[in-house]
């Protein structure tokens, strides 16, 4: 068994790659879904559908489902608060790197990131 603060810290960094990875596909299949719209050539009830479908089968939904029950079973534990600390983290990194990337992307162009 590792000592208290390593425990901590090992849970915090579980919580913290677990996020990485769910957040990241989240935000993939955001864009994903996002592409599907902004694409012209699809157009009325074909566009719904393509979305649908879009987000059914790509793996950023079922992992955040998949996060959720994880989290739904594990919350009443004493060391959990440890795995949605690094959780939290992993969405406050990538947060701020989104920001970062859209204010440079409007500077760089004089036009709001879509």
């Amino acid at each position: 068994m590792l000592p208290q603060p390593l425990l901590a810290i090992a849970l915090a960094m579980v919580g913290l790659v677990v996020g990485l990875l769910v957040v990241a596909k989240a935000l993939r299949l955001a864009v994903a879904i996002f592409d599907i719209l902004r694409n012209p050539e699809v157009a009325g009830s074909s566009k719904a559908a393509r979305v649908a479908l879009a987000a059914l089968v790509h793996s950023g939904l079922w992992s955040v489902v998949t996060a959720g029950a994880f989290a739904y079973f594990i919350h009443s534990k004493a060391w959990a608060v440890w795995i949605f600390a690094g959780f939290g983290a992993a969405i406050a990194f990538l947060g701020g790197v989104s920001i970062y990337f859209a204010h440079k992307s409007v500077a760089k162009s004089g036009k709001r990131a879509a």
